[in-house]
């Protein structure tokens, strides 16, 4: 198959790996694949050079450059001819949904990938683009969903069940696994007492994220104890220093570090003790699955697919109440899960190859069908 991936940036996010894990898989096993951008720059698009997956950028001259922008990217397509274009998040759905009668014989994917948004906590453009979504989406031949609960979401807020098809994420488990010397590596780096135990979320400073909430809860345990906390990511100016301010409010800033994402995250997942994700919202969190491919148990809110990916290995919390969350931690700390059944876990489950496999199928389906 010839298959086009459309994506709004290569930055570093959840979304943005799948899709370059899966543009690399599809493209090993003989497919030919293209990826495009709607902004040049971001440092994942390094990963499919290498791969010899090609890139091209489209410029898009910002959110309100809609006709030029869109006569770019189906100038591209037709060059290409492919069978499959295939969108990740919405605004690449949109595009592609807008632009189908000019790629004909070629079949419209959707990738959605989120579950419920609290769209009060964001400008108003999201819940617009979300809106433009449920009027747009009976035009992709196939919407691929990443978590169960993005599938349910989505088919109350009136996408097609009869097009929609989920396929859960896949971790690279070669690649995630444990390695107690990258991870005691980073902790020196950071100048970590070895003796200390590290709680860390990971995830781009957002609201949804809820690091003012990990803030709280970290705020619970006093400063004589051993743990301390990290916070990989990053986010907008003003949202990274909100949170770093309330921090110093909450009188944990000095036993906490703040990181920017890092290519190579498996340091990360071995360096810390626990992995903490409070979202608001989630489809499917991949760093759970990550961190827990790599050894590392979490502790999770009860949000898209995260109780099913800790799968009991962990502890998945019905409150962002502080106390009920330091408790839980502390718990899981104390007797955390064997790092095998950890790995084991995703490995049964969620392997990168299982996921290839799926979507394979489906695109295949979908062209023979055509």
């Amino acid at each position: 198959m010839k298959i086009a991936f459309l994506a709004r940036s290569l930055e570093y996010g959840g979304s943005e790996r799948q899709l370059v894990e899966l543009a690399s898989g599809l493209a090993a096993r003989g497919h030919e694949v293209r990826v495009g951008a709607f902004y040049p720059g971001g440092p994942l698009e390094q990963l499919l050079t290498e791969r010899s997956i090609p890139v091209h950028h489209f410029h898009k001259r910002g959110r309100y450059e809609i006709l030029r922008f869109l006569l770019r990217v189906r100038r591209w397509l037709r060059e290409f001819g492919p069978d499959i274009v295939h969108g990740y998040l919405i605004a690449p759905n949109l595009a592609s949904a807008i632009l189908k009668p000019f790629l004909r014989p070629a079949r419209i994917v959707w990738g959605v990938r989120a579950s419920f948004i609290d769209f009060d906590r964001y400008p108003r453009h999201e819940r617009w683009s979300f809106q433009a979504g449920r009027f747009f989406c009976r035009s992709a031949d196939m919407v691929l969903v990443n978590s169960r609960a993005g599938y349910e979401h989505h088919i109350r807020e009136g996408y097609p069940q009869s097009r929609m098809r989920l396929v859960p994420n896949g971790v690279d488990t070669k690649r995630f696994r444990p390695d107690p010397d990258a991870g005691a590596a980073l902790r020196r780096e950071w100048g970590l007492d070895p003796s200390a135990r590290l709680v860390g979320l990971v995830g781009r400073i957002d609201p949804m994220k809820g690091h003012e909430r990990f803030l709280e809860a970290a705020a619970v345990l006093p400063p004589e104890d051993p743990t301390r906390f990290v916070c990989i990511g990053s986010g907008p100016a003003g949202c990274e220093r909100e949170m770093k301010g309330r921090a110093e409010e909450l009188g944990v800033h000095e036993r906490l570090f703040w990181v920017p994402f890092r290519a190579e995250m498996v340091p990360v997942y071995n360096a810390i003790d626990l992995l903490i994700s409070c979202s608001s919202g989630e489809g499917f969190p991949n760093v759970v699955a990550e961190a827990m491919s790599c050894g590392t148990p979490a502790v999770v809110t009860d949000v898209g697919d995260s109780a099913e990916i800790v799968g009991g290995l962990g502890e998945v919390l019905q409150t962002s109440e502080p106390n009920a969350m330091a408790a839980a931690w502390l718990r899981v700390l104390n007797d955390p899960p064997a790092p095998t059944l950890l790995r084991h876990s995703i490995e049964d489950r969620y392997s990168l190859d299982r996921m290839v496999d799926a979507t394979e199928r489906l695109l295949a389906g979908l062209v023979d069908h055509g």
